[in-house]
């Protein structure tokens, strides 16, 4: 297990341009890893869609994770591991003839 003073340090590294060269922000400061992770998203790579109840769900595309993921650990510095996937299906109660659907499809 790490100890809290190598979890202190990590983040602390500057975040590289494709030239090698840090990241700097709009004062010439050197951007460091750490403050990159914990911002937020910019709202063009945001989407939205109607959600349960008709509220609004806001989430990432893949596409825009996989930029953003590119840009702080570069092209093959990170991975995708799968290790479990199920599929759930949402029968809706129809109130006229107090029934549920047999096919999802419906």
């Amino acid at each position: 297990t790490r100890s809290a003073v190598d979890l202190g340090r990590f983040g602390s590294e500057p975040v590289l341009n494709p030239d090698g060269t840090p990241l700097l922000d709009h004062n010439g400061q050197v951007i460091p890893l750490e403050k990159l992770l914990q911002s937020k998203p910019l709202r063009s790579e945001l989407a939205s869609r109607a959600g349960p109840g008709g509220r609004k769900l806001t989430y990432m595309s893949g596409d825009s994770v996989t930029r953003a993921l590119n840009d702080v650990f570069g092209f093959d510095g990170w991975c995708l591991d799968i290790k479990n996937t199920n599929r759930e299906v949402c029968f809706e109660f129809n109130s006229l003839d107090s029934s549920f659907p047999l096919d999802p499809s419906e």
